[in-house]
């Protein structure tokens, strides 16, 4: 199994140094010669010197294509054979391994969570046709299909699929997560919520976002001393005992992430294709009426439109903004200017004081 461990150990690698590189670099766009991160990829006390942006992503963008060749001819779930699916499906091939490394293979950094990260990577450095061709080989995988409409809108709660599990092309698994995520998520006052009309401006009720299933499903309407929220429900699940469908998990990467990173590396040489991408993710969460745009700029409103709402509480949306060096819309309609001071996050004394920055 040396392949799919060495193969997982270097994405993983890249998968967090990437995030890094996203929180505490500047943007590629802003600007890629910015001392950014030290790439740690040798185990030393020695100290490892800052890459600046553009040097991160080249190694970043080199851990991922050499993870992404070990796990072509090693990972189980590229064969066709391979069947995802609810633990206990009948058809459903990935518990079927007598070694336990080799089951779930979908949760993993798996061959297809790889391609979808070099996709996010190659993004971020601009390089669109790489970032379509990864996308494209997770998407026509077929491998992660979109979640069942019956299960999302289940009335038992033990059926429920609210985090639209088979999308997820890598997940964290967080088994007994639930009272974790309630001291976030669902705490009453300290839990996560958003002014009623705010959420439903993000969602778009008053048009054809009155019918998504993101918005009925993740968002639960309370009133607190006559001030109306909507409190987050992406994560809940029911305490009776009940056994689920699906495992505990949350997502690190989704399906639709890839539609909109074909979407994006469409547009400019196919307009028409680049909005058809946005749709079909759009028809999936019950939406049947297409977005328009008459310019590059206008597409990317409409694209960061649909992922405030399909990233609602994962923390991907922050990166979208910055990525595109673009304003913040806030809440209210207001946007926060886009600004190194705004998308770089400081970095830690302590990596300051030993790291010689």
């Amino acid at each position: 199994y040396y392949a799919v461990i060495k193969g997982e150990a270097l994405a993983l690698r890249a998968y967090f140094h990437f995030d890094l590189l996203r929180m505490f670099g500047p943007s590629y766009a802003s600007n890629a010669d910015a001392p950014a991160i030290p790439y740690v990829s040798t185990f030393s006390n020695r100290i490892t010197p800052l890459s600046t942006v553009s040097e991160a992503l080249d190694k970043i963008i080199a851990d991922l294509a050499e993870a992404k060749a070990l796990l072509k001819t090693s990972d189980p779930i590229v064969r066709q054979a391979y069947v995802v699916g609810f633990p206990g499906d009948e058809d459903q091939t990935e518990t079927e391994s007598s070694v336990l490394f080799l089951q779930n293979r979908r949760h993993r950094m798996n061959y297809y969570a790889v391609c979808a990260e070099l996709a996010r990577a190659y993004l971020y450095k601009s390089d669109k046709p790489q970032a379509l061709s990864n996308a494209l080989e997770v998407i026509e995988s077929n491998k992660f299909p979109w979640a069942n409409d019956a299960l999302v809108l289940a009335p038992e709660e033990r059926e429920k699929d609210r985090i639209f599990y088979t999308e997820l092309v890598f997940a964290w698994y967080i088994p007994n997560m639930q009272p974790y995520l309630r001291t976030h998520f669902n705490n009453g006052e300290a839990g996560l919520f958003i002014e009623k009309n705010a959420g439903e401006t993000i969602y778009e009720t008053g048009a054809a976002g009155g019918d998504d299933y993101r918005f009925k499903e993740w968002l639960l309407p309370v009133s607190v001393n006559s001030f109306n929220r909507l409190e987050l429900q992406k994560y809940r699940r029911d305490d009776t005992g009940e056994p689920y469908l699906y495992p505990q998990v949350a997502p690190a990467i989704r399906l639709s992430e890839l539609w909109y990173i074909a979407a994006e590396a469409t547009y400019d040489t196919d307009p028409a294709k680049g909005l058809a991408y946005i749709d079909s993710v759009r028809h999936y969460r019950g939406i049947g009426a297409p977005v328009s745009a008459g310019s590059k700029e206008a597409f990317l409103e409409e694209l960061l439109k649909e992922s405030r709402k399909e990233f609602y509480g994962e923390g991907q949306i922050f990166y979208g903004y910055k990525r595109l060096n673009l304003p913040i819309r806030g809440q209210g309609g207001a946007t926060i200017p886009a600004s190194d001071k705004i998308f770089v996050l400081p970095i830690p004394d302590s990596e300051i004081e030993f790291g010689g920055r």
